[in-house]
C-alpha cells in the first residue's frame, strides 16, 4: 500500500503534465514561455512554459532528473519541494525575461531540474545521518562546474538537443539559486526557550 503522506503526488502531477504537453503539442502555443505573449499579459507561461519540450530527447533528458530528483526531494522534505514548485518556475522565467532579452520563446524542465539537485544535495547534507557528506558535496560541486563550463563553453553539456533547440544555461544557474533560496527560506527555526 501507498503511504500517501510520502507519495511524491507534486512531482508526478507536474512529470505528468510535462509529458501530456509531449503528446499534445498543439497545446504548446497557448502554454510555451513566449516573451511577447507574457509582456502582452499571459502571466501563466511563466509557469507553464517549462512544461513544453521541443522533442523527445529535450523532454527525455529533462524528464529523467526532473522526476528522480524531485521524487526524492518531495519524499524527504515534501514542504521545501513543493514551496520549490510554486516559486521556481515563475522566478526562472523572470530572470530570463530580464536578463535574456533575445530569447523569444524558451522550454524545458532542465533549470527547475538543476534546481532540485541543488534542492537535494542542500536538504541531505542538512540531514546528515548514514549518507556520506562527501557524496552531497561532490554533486553541489558536479552542479558548480556545469555550471561555469556551460558559461564559457555556451553550450550545454551531456546533452545532445534536436536541431534548433539551443541550451540556455541561465535557466539552470536561476533554478540552482532558486534552490538555494527556498532551502534557506524553509528551515526551521530554533524554538525559544
Amino acid at each position: 500500500m501507498i503511504d500517501r503522506s510520502r507519495f511524491p503526488w507534486a512531482t508526478a502531477a507536474l512529470a505528468g503534465a510535462a509529458a501530456l504537453l509531449m503528446l499534445v503539442p498543439a497545446a504548446g502555443p497557448a502554454l510555451g514561455y513566449d516573451r511577447a505573449a507574457i509582456f502582452s499579459g499571459q502571466l501563466w507561461r511563466l509557469w507553464t512554459g517549462h512544461f513544453l519540450h521541443f522533442g523527445a530527447a529535450h523532454f527525455g533528458w529533462n524528464a529523467a532528473v526532473f522526476t528522480v530528483a524531485g521524487a526524492w526531494v518531495e519524499t524527504v522534505a515534501p514542504g521545501r519541494a513543493r514551496w520549490f514548485y510554486g516559486l521556481a518556475p515563475a522566478i526562472v522565467s523572470a530572470v530570463l525575461l530580464g536578463f535574456e532579452p533575445a530569447l523569444a520563446l524558451f522550454g524545458g524542465l532542465s533549470g527547475l531540474a538543476t534546481g532540485l539537485v541543488v534542492l537535494l544535495a542542500l536538504d541531505r547534507l542538512k540531514a546528515g545521518g548514514r549518507e556520506p557528506r562527501g557524496v552531497w558535496l561532490a554533486v553541489l560541486g558536479l552542479v558548480a562546474a556545469k555550471q561555469i563550463l556551460e558559461w564559457v563553453a555556451g553550450a550545454e553539456l551531456f546533452v545532445v538537443f534536436e536541431a534548433g533547440v539551443r541550451p540556455v544555461p541561465l535557466a539552470h544557474l536561476a533554478g540552482a539559486l532558486t534552490a538555494v533560496g527556498v532551502f534557506f527560506v524553509t528551515q526551521r527555526r530554533p524554538q525559544k526557550r
